[in-house]
């Protein structure tokens, strides 16, 4: 299969590359490529004519697409014998990654506005599909404003806070009840804010190769063919096994409000342990909570801390020939992986974090970075203590689980 990578742009297809590194992982929002020619290649000094900043772009290896988003750069570097254009950009996510959104609490000259949603009539805020956009004066089917929803789906909420930078929303697995209450905070960008409510459950939020964000579990991509294995397709390999986080015991201490059936120290002395015995020594970790917690809930964040920094520790990064398995199919991010290596003392399914297919000098190589799936689990969220205080006293709240 060939694996040529081309990028389409402004009716244009480019090709020729000596250099490539394009950059997928379930841990950001949006994935990145560069690539790069050396003025040895005829028509090299050709390569950026006519590609602009800032401009649309689909990155493909062979017929698989790879990338959609925008040009971020597209630097040139030479010396007295050669010449190197190269180009760059990132996911249509970025866009979210990096801009907060156009809510009501901003005027266009950046000071703070009187709240009204009408604020923003007449800015010129331009969004991705070039019309322009406003924050919406009018309410969601909860009643909600804009800036915050009560009662409404986790992607409804996501598909809204996108929708002016032309981000698609989709999912790959449920997203559970509707969030009770949300609100923009000032000066968070999209993601951020959006970020807040993958608390619940056991969701992540990630990008694919169409540029859309992608609410999705660990595991969730499937399972890659053929596997690692040392002395088989194993070029190199590189493990921190860094321990430095990793603790004998973990006490996690909180409190809740009192009631009728719960008062006294059963209600302001709540706390809950977890031992890791592969540590020799004594070493305690301990994580107050701020929120409303019961018994229960602190012994899972404890369980849920303790299995996590024992995962990471067996965080891998391989690099192996090619950008496919055995099956021919790219590899992929969030898909489980078996790997097989005796130096290392593994034998299991591993979940695939984050690819960076690569070509430079060394050749077509793929670098894959792999953990236990235990290590991407959200942990259990905490509910916030309820305020006595009217709770329109003020719209930027923190997510209330339900």
């Amino acid at each position: 299969m060939s694996d040529i990578v081309s990028i389409t742009t402004g009716g244009k297809t480019l090709k020729g590359w000596t250099s490539v590194r394009v950059t997928a992982g379930v841990s950001q929002a949006a994935r990145s490529f560069a690539v790069g020619v050396t003025f040895q290649w005829p028509d090299a000094r050709d390569v950026i004519s006519g590609v602009d900043l800032g401009e649309s772009c689909e990155v493909y290896i062979g017929s698989d697409l790879v990338c959609t988003g925008y040009i971020f750069a597209t630097p040139i570097s030479y010396d007295a014998q050669s010449v190197t254009v190269s180009v760059a950009g990132r996911s249509k996510t970025a866009d979210i990654v990096d801009c907060c959104p156009p809510t009501a609490s901003y005027s266009a000259s950046g000071g703070s506005s009187s709240g009204s949603s009408d604020s923003w009539a007449g800015t010129g805020l331009i969004g991705a599909n070039g019309q322009k956009v406003q924050a919406s004066s009018s309410t969601s089917s909860s009643g909600a404003a804009a800036t915050q929803w009560k009662d409404v789906k986790l992607e409804a909420i996501a598909a809204e806070l996108c929708a002016p930078f032309g981000v698609e929303v989709t999912t790959q697995v449920s997203t559970g009840a509707p969030i009770t209450q949300h609100a923009v905070q000032p000066g968070e960008t999209v993601f951020e804010s959006i970020n807040r409510l993958l608390t619940v459950g056991q969701l992540f939020a990630t990008d694919d190769a169409a540029g859309r964000l992608v609410f999705t579990e660990p595991g969730a991509g499937g399972r890659a063919s053929g596997g690692i294995e040392l002395g088989v397709n194993a070029l190199t390999c590189s493990s921190a096994r860094d321990a430095s986080q990793v603790f004998s015991s973990y006490i996690v201490e909180g409190q809740r409000s009192g009631s009728d059936e719960v008062f006294s120290t059963s209600a302001a002395q709540i706390s809950a342990g977890a031992a890791d015995g592969q540590i020799p020594r004594y070493r305690l970790l301990a994580l107050p909570q701020s929120g409303e917690v019961t018994p229960d809930l602190c012994q899972k964040i404890a369980n849920f801390e303790a299995t996590r920094r024992r995962a990471l520790l067996k965080q891998v990064t391989y690099t192996v020939a090619g950008w496919r398995d055995a099956s021919g199919t790219l590899w992929t991010p969030n898909s489980l992986v078996h790997v097989k290596d005796t130096m290392l003392g593994l034998d299991e399914d591993l979940l695939l974090s984050e690819v960076e297919y690569r070509l430079d000098e060394g050749g077509t190589v793929a670098q894959l970075t792999l953990a236990p799936i235990e290590a991407f689990k959200q942990g259990p969220a905490v509910p916030k203590k309820s305020s006595s205080s009217d709770s329109s006293s003020s719209m930027w709240s923190e997510v209330v689980v339900p």
